[in-house]
């Protein structure tokens, strides 16, 4: 009769978890991960014809005082040697809004993209400290460093002359802490 006892108030304990209800998430211990992020910026200033401004929505995670926040799930296992976050925003003729995701480092090199032509590569992380090669270039970011790139393009957009200024940024904002999910879809933590 004592394993009915348990059998029941583990289901019950269970049912609450799952429909927030007595234990919370966030009275789970906090977790922290190495947050590396790559941002590209373009801001438009038209010089010819008529503004055509493109909207792009939505960002899918937020850094404030030290603490990332996602909508989405993100597989944080012990594979993970960092969170990646990479993101997109628009500004002035260009038009508004930011896009951006969430993924995770694990394995290196970790290949962000060809930009400029330049070919940016993640190709190490000891602790908190980020090495980047930059078409063969390499470049160390400790805890709070970024890494900028700016262009200013003469752009055509459908019938209009548009000066275009893109700005890349790569930073390293050092280990960042997170709740553990209430949920977990496949194993992977949402965060």
């Amino acid at each position: 009769m004592r394993w009915i006892f348990w059998l029941v108030a583990f289901s019950i304990l269970s049912m609450l978890y799952m429909t927030d209800g007595l234990i919370a998430s966030d009275s789970l211990p906090s977790r922290e991960h190495l947050f590396i992020e790559f941002w590209e910026h373009q801001d438009g200033k038209l010089i010819n014809g008529k503004a055509y401004k493109m909207m792009i929505d939505f960002p899918t995670y937020s850094l404030e005082n030290g603490s990332l926040t996602s909508i989405g799930p993100i597989d944080v296992g012990p594979a993970a040697m960092a969170i990646f976050g990479t993101g997109s925003s628009l500004s002035g003729d260009m038009g508004g809004g930011a896009a951006s995701g969430l993924v995770t480092v694990t394995e290196l090199p970790y290949f962000i993209g060809s930009y400029f032509s330049l070919n940016i590569s993640i190709t190490q992380i000891v602790g908190e400290i980020v090495t980047l090669d930059l078409s063969g270039r390499q470049m160390r970011l400790e805890p709070g460093e970024s890494w900028k790139k700016e262009r200013t393009d003469t752009e055509e957009i459908q019938d209009s002359l548009m000066k275009v200024t893109t700005t890349l940024t790569v930073s390293n904002h050092g280990k960042v802490a997170f709740q553990p999910p209430k949920d977990a879809l496949d194993g992977k933590e949402m965060i």
